[in-house]
């Protein structure tokens, strides 16, 4: 089966989960071009390397490191053509289909005439034929979503597996209690989920989130906001990098360039990308922005934090918005998919109903499943609101947050709720804080030496 093989080279360029996945099962010498297949073989060793297809002009640099004489006489024309290629969506996905097709007709035809495989079938080894097609199978994992293999295959898949991953250990979100009860921190592939009424804090946890995982971490992290202008993602994470409020960040917004200055000579600067959409997007829509960015800088993020779920749409039409449920269900099996195959690790908030975590009701996973369908997708839930009933005349600053893990997937997950200290005008959420229990008893007794003292009771508006 014919397809366009410079096509198919540059749209694995593009799509790294693609890339991978094709390494597996197409080698390079199927391709009728002998430039096309150097070059498809030099993309894998990249991708195989560094976790991400190179960009064109960095594959060029490759060619022209390695040997000068043989770029100028033989590559540059193919890479000038390369990068002239067309990646019009629909014409990508009908080559690397047609790809996939061939690459399983001839990786069969590979196996068959296999030495080794030849003797098993002349002496009729029945079942080290059929173990030898059931791994030939698992090299198509992207053709479904079922995976079916022995403890021993299983094993060798897991380290085959590690063999392309960048990073497979936990990473932290730089806010203790949240790592504590996440083991440690989510990995790649897991899919974390805060919880909050409106206006209780998400956008503020998110970006705290991303700002410490980028810069204590040397994480590579991607915000994207469909909610927040990019001004107001900026001016937030202003107060953050600064330390200001961020009333003045607003105002006087030259004051952030001294922080900053601070933290680009720790590579802040280069780790952390900020988007902002004006649309409702999809999983799909964000993978697109990731191929972009390693297309033109050759960078892929770790994590990918979206603010936030509720303004995001299924990947797949027919679900109606009015039917949350099953539309929220859809995009939360979206972004799991998503993390699947880019390897990478997605933090995003959801929002629960206007019955949801007031202070009245007590937070709980049964009262958020009322909420929102997609918790069963997530490797953990965290539950957040304010508790304005805990505020305080002596620190009028300060806002006091109540915590709660709803799930831990890979974690024991607490039994009890946290209260934390906040200062939502300066985007921080502090190291001071103490169980529900031990804080409402201790309030009980009137102990005025706490952080924070419950006498006051003022109404309070978060900004989000």
């Amino acid at each position: 089966m014919d397809f366009d093989e410079l096509l198919f080279i540059r749209s694995l360029m593009d799509r790294p989960a693609d890339a991978k996945r094709y390494a597996q099962y197409m080698r390079p010498e199927w391709l009728k071009t002998v430039e096309y297949r150097i070059l498809l073989d030099k993309v894998y060793e990249f991708t195989k390397q560094y976790s991400i297809p190179p960009s064109v002009e960095t594959l060029r640099k490759v060619f022209i490191d390695e040997d000068q004489s043989a770029y100028n006489t033989r590559y540059k024309d193919t890479i000038d053509q390369l990068a002239k290629v067309d990646l019009e969506q629909s014409a990508v996905l009908h080559c690397l289909d047609k790809a996939k097709k061939a690459g399983i007709v001839w990786s069969l035809e590979a196996l068959f005439n296999d030495p080794d495989f030849i003797h098993k079938r002349e002496y009729t080894e029945g079942a080290e034929v059929m173990h030898d097609i059931q791994e030939w199978m698992t090299q198509f994992d992207g053709t479904n979503e079922d995976v079916e293999m022995t403890i021993g295959d299983s094993i060798e898949h897991l380290i085959k597996e590690r063999g392309w991953a960048q990073r497979d250990t936990e990473i932290p979100c730089g806010i203790e209690f949240i790592d504590d009860w996440c083991g440690g921190g989510l990995r790649p592939k897991q899919l974390g989920l805060i919880l909050a009424p409106t206006g209780h804090g998400k956008s503020t946890c998110l970006m705290v989130m991303a700002h410490k995982m980028a810069l204590l971490t040397d994480t590579r992290v991607l915000f994207v906001s469909n909610e927040l202008a990019h001004t107001e993602i900026t001016e937030r994470f202003g107060a953050l990098i600064s330390g200001e409020d961020i009333n003045r960040v607003i105002h006087e917004p030259t004051i952030i360039r001294t922080g900053f200055e601070t933290l680009k000579k720790w590579g802040y600067g280069d780790r952390l990308y900020l988007a902002e959409v004006n649309r409702e997007i999809s999983s799909d829509d964000i993978e697109g922005m990731i191929a972009r960015y390693i297309n033109l800088y050759g960078w892929k993020p770790d994590v990918v934090v979206i603010d936030f779920m509720e303004r995001m749409k299924p990947t797949v039409s027919g679900h109606k918005r009015d039917e949350t449920w099953n539309w929220y269900g859809a995009i939360a099996q979206d972004l799991v998919r998503f993390a699947k195959r880019m390897n990478i690790l997605v933090w995003t908030a959801g929002q629960t109903n206007r019955s949801g975590m007031n202070n009245k009701v007590e937070q709980g996973m049964a009262q958020a499943q009322g909420s929102i369908k997609h918790l069963q997708e997530c490797s953990a839930v965290i539950a957040m609101r304010q508790r304005s009933d805990f505020d305080s005349e002596k620190k009028p600053d300060i806002r006091m947050l109540e915590f709660l893990a709803l799930k831990m997937r890979h974690s024991k997950r607490p039994e009890t709720s946290l209260v934390v200290e906040a200062n939502l005008g300066k985007m921080s959420i502090s190291k001071n804080y103490h169980s529900l229990k031990e804080w409402q008893a201790t309030n009980e007794e009137g102990d005025d030496d706490l952080p924070n003292n419950v006498k006051g009771k003022k109404p309070t508006v978060a900004i989000e």
